[in-house]
This record gives structure tokens, sequence and C-alpha cells, in this order.
């Protein structure tokens, strides 16, 4: 990992973005799951940048809770979590 998510407070109507990049060879793809290593909601206010961090626009009490990011390629797969709060 190159940036590890850190836990962040948020209010409720504000964004936030959980950073998490890492590099290897080959490249690692960033995924993220939400508590139970579920698949993100499908919602618009949700989106991965770029560099693999996690953006939550207009957060809600629902988005509260663990996230976690996994960065992989065909050699290992890497995981790093934080609670938005």
């Amino acid at each position: 990992f190159v940036i590890q998510p850190q836990n962040t407070e948020v209010l409720v109507g504000e964004s936030v973005t959980l950073e998490c990049s890492a590099t290897g060879q080959p490249q690692p793809r960033v995924t993220w799951t939400k508590g139970d290593h579920t698949a993100l909601p499908v919602d618009p206010r949700i989106n991965i940048t770029p560099s693999g961090g996690l953006y939550i626009q207009n957060v809600n009490q629902a988005d509260g809770g663990q996230y976690t990011c996994f960065a992989s390629n065909n050699v290992d797969t890497i995981h790093a979590a934080a609670y938005i709060i």
C-alpha cells in the first residue's frame, strides 16, 4: 500500500473520500467492499477515484460503517479497512 484508508468522521450531507492506493508488478487493481465484504451498493453517489479512493457524495446515515480496500494482482491480494463514522 502507498496510502491506506483512515477512519473518517463525516456529517450527513457532506462528501467523504477514503484514500487507498497500492503499487506492484503487475499494477494491482483496487476494489472496495462494505461491512461483511459485501459489494458496494450501486449508487450514483458512490464512486471509485482514478487513484483507487472511495468517494461518497451527500453522505447519509446508512453509509456509516466499515469499508475495506482490496488491492490485487495475479501475485497477491492485500486489504486494509477503515470506518466512516
